[in-house]
C-alpha cells in the first residue's frame, strides 16, 4: 500500500529599472537618477496522497515476500491481519514440501514539504535596501491503523518501522 506524491514548483523573477532626472538642492539638473528593483519568489510543495483501505468486516493481506505499508490508512470494523513471507512447509515424513521465503513487513512514513522564499532588492543613487523571507516546513505522515477486533502482524523476516529524519529547526 503505497503513497503517491504530488509536487509543484514555481519561480518568479521581476526586474524594474527606471531612469530619470532629479534636481539637486541648488536647483541644478541631475540626470544620473536611476532606480533598480529586483524581486524574486520561489515556492515548492510536495504532498503525499495516501492509500486508504476500509472494510465493514475484516482486512487480510498476505504476500509471499515483502510488504510495504507506506503512510496508508487501514480501517476495519473487524480484525486486521497483515503477513509477509512464506514459512517452509513439510510433508508428514518430515521432508521439505515447499521452501519458505523471507518477507519483511515494513511500515514507512512519508514527508510532506512546503518551501517558499522571497527576496526584494532595490537601489537608487542615494539609497539601497534588501529584504528577504522564507520558510521550510516538513510534516510527517505515518500509517494509521484502526481495527475494531484487533491487529495481527507477522513476518518470516522482520517487522520494520521506518521514520525519516526531519530537518532541524533553525535556532531562534
Amino acid at each position: 500500500l503505497l503513497a503517491a506524491e504530488n509536487s509543484s514548483t514555481s519561480k518568479h523573477t521581476e526586474t524594474l529599472r527606471t531612469d530619470g532626472m532629479a534636481f539637486r538642492i541648488d536647483g541644478t539638473l541631475d540626470d544620473t537618477s536611476d532606480q533598480k528593483r529586483d524581486q524574486k519568489a520561489e515556492r515548492s510543495k510536495q504532498t503525499a496522497q495516501l492509500t486508504k483501505l476500509a472494510s465493514a468486516g475484516d482486512i487480510t493481506t498476505h504476500s509471499g515476500r515483502d510488504t510495504l505499508i507506506q503512510a496508508s490508512e487501514l480501517e476495519a470494523s473487524g480484525a486486521i491481519d497483515l503477513s509477509a513471507g512464506n514459512a517452509a512447509t513439510y510433508n508428514s515424513d518430515g521432508s521439505l514440501k515447499t521452501e519458505g521465503s523471507t518477507g519483511n513487513l515494513t511500515f514507512a512514513a512519508v514527508k510532506d514539504t512546503n518551501y517558499s522564499a522571497e527576496e526584494d532588492k532595490h537601489n537608487s543613487m542615494p539609497w539601497q535596501g534588501q529584504s528577504g523571507s522564507g520558510h521550510y516546513t516538513e510534516t510527517l505522515k505515518l500509517a494509521s491503523i484502526k481495527a475494531g477486533k484487533g491487529l495481527s502482524a507477522s513476518a518470516t523476516g522482520d517487522i520494520i518501522v521506518e521514520i525519516p529524519e526531519l530537518a532541524p529547526e533553525p535556532a531562534a
